[in-house]
């Protein structure tokens, strides 16, 4: 958090790193993604625009957030994220949102607010509501992984 610029930073998907879902039926597993996906993923994500877009608990629609840098950690002791006192491993995906929404600078700043959670589908359990060419593309990745 840089309090001057209202600037958010933080890993917006660390590869290999198991993520636990919960399906409708409350069953519990885990889903990850190799560094090649979690590279298309960002790649998709600013080729979609998605940089206004933002939830709170992937539920609530925010307004006045915005990514404004987004990058792949080639080298964690030379990157940028190392220069925040970051420590995540090559292949991380980093973000940093300027934040325009009160409320939410203010839930981050108490510590409320404390990282970035990705939407989309990972895995048949999940509920894919993007159009159909964004469905494509993620299952041609989801693909590689099987």
């Amino acid at each position: 958090m840089n309090k001057e610029k209202r600037l958010l930073l933080g890993a917006a998907l660390i590869p290999d790193k198991p993520i636990l879902r919960v399906d409708d039926n409350d069953e519990e597993y885990y889903v990850y993604f190799s560094k090649d996906t979690v590279r298309k993923i960002s790649e998709i994500f600013q080729k979609r625009k998605f940089q206004d877009r933002a939830t709170e608990e992937h539920k609530t629609e925010i307004k006045g957030m915005t990514v404004v840098e987004t990058w792949i950690v080639e080298d964690n002791q030379k990157d940028k994220s190392a220069l925040y006192g970051l420590d995540v491993p090559v292949g991380t995906w980093m973000i940093s949102m300027k934040a325009d929404n009160d409320e939410i600078y203010a839930k981050a700043k108490s510590g409320q607010v404390k990282g970035f959670s990705i939407e989309g589908m990972f895995g048949n359990k999940a509920d894919l509501s993007e159009v159909k060419s964004l469905k494509d593309e993620i299952n041609e990745i989801l693909t590689e992984l099987i």
